[in-house]
């Protein structure tokens, strides 16, 4: 399989192949290291705005990160979508990641470390409603979709399922319901990407649910 990405990444070269995807490798591992740890950073911030400069901070070195090593990542899947599937794909994640919300209910909140503090100040709310999730969005989407099934070893279906469990353990600190909830959710938005090739449809889906979910609590709770 190592070889098989090699050759995506146009590297015939034996020593350049496997240095281009061990750096590959090392800035998604890195990128997973500080989405594990962020979550035990904010125990430093509880209810304060520094939870969200932290994940701010986080989420901007994830995009440096990333972007150094854009260019060499192999081909993305086909883009198969028309115009006119896109919003009905984008509409079906959106409803499918609302109806799993009981999930994490049922599963209860566990080792919860933290939460997201109200933003009171109507600016500083639509500030984070509009550029910061769409930070976040872009960036995990960017990571735990693009880059993990792009360079993970094995075979796609194992990448799929390996990819989405960090997907949910970037989430540890909200508590094993809320990690469960991520890792299903990370799972779906893997196969619609690896189906439809459009990296920009769960970006935007992503966004959507993240807007739902602090749009209308001023924080997630």
């Amino acid at each position: 399989m190592d070889r098989e990405i090699e050759i995506a990444l146009g590297l015939t070269d034996a020593s350049t192949a496997g240095s281009s995807l061990t750096r590959l490798r090392w800035v998604f591992a890195t990128c997973v290291a500080i989405s594990v740890l962020n979550d035990l950073l904010f125990t430093l911030f509880k209810d304060t705005y520094g939870i969200y400069l932290t994940d701010y901070a986080a989420k901007l070195l994830m995009l440096l990160l990333v972007l150094m090593v854009w260019r060499t990542l192999p081909p993305a899947p086909s883009n198969r979508l028309s115009v006119w599937t896109f919003p009905l794909l984008w509409l079906g994640l959106v409803v499918f990641s609302q109806a799993i919300e009981p999930l994490s209910v049922f599963l209860g909140q566990g080792w919860q470390l933290f939460r997201w503090p109200f933003i009171e100040n109507p600016w500083l709310w639509w500030l984070d409603l509009s550029l910061g999730l769409i930070l976040v969005a872009t960036v995990e989407e960017m990571v735990d979709r693009r880059l993990a099934l792009a360079v993970l070893p094995g075979p796609m279906w194992g990448r799929l399922v390996v990819s989405s469990l960090l997907f949910g353990l970037a989430h540890w600190g909200q508590g094993y319901g809320h990690m469960a909830e991520t890792a299903v959710f990370g799972l779906v938005f893997g196969l619609v990407y690896l189906w439809t090739g459009s990296l920009k449809l769960v970006i935007a889906a992503h966004y959507a649910v993240d807007f739902l979910v602090f749009g209308m609590g001023k924080g997630e709770l």
